[in-house]
């Protein structure tokens, strides 16, 4: 794969992504969590299908963000924490897949 470029995975790795990642959250509620959904995924332990999944795909494709298909759109999904960065106002998560290195803040 060239430098710079953005691994894609499979159409079936989407598949598996779409049911263990994308349709539990989206049941429990995204911004109101649903407690009997919230019970019942974690009876059924599709989560831990997920962060398996989500591991595995870590291993094959590396840390960088990952292309995947979801549902009918493309995501990138960042497969590390370096993907993830705080911003110092507010303390919210702001994903930021493509670059490399944590930016550096002044305060």
């Amino acid at each position: 794969m060239p430098a710079g470029s953005i691994a894609r995975a499979t159409g079936w790795e989407g598949m598996q992504y779409t049911a263990t990642v994308t349709l539990p959250n989206l049941a429990q509620g995204l911004f109101r969590r649903r407690p009997r959904v919230v019970a019942l995924v974690e009876r059924c332990g599709i989560e831990r299908y997920g962060r398996r999944l989500l591991a595995t795909l870590q291993q094959r494709y590396g840390d960088g963000p990952l292309r995947i298909r979801n549902g009918k759109s493309n995501v990138r999904q960042p497969l590390c924490a370096r993907g993830v960065v705080r911003r110092p106002r507010g303390g919210t998560m702001v994903l930021q897949p493509f670059q490399q290195r944590t930016p550096k803040v002044s305060r």
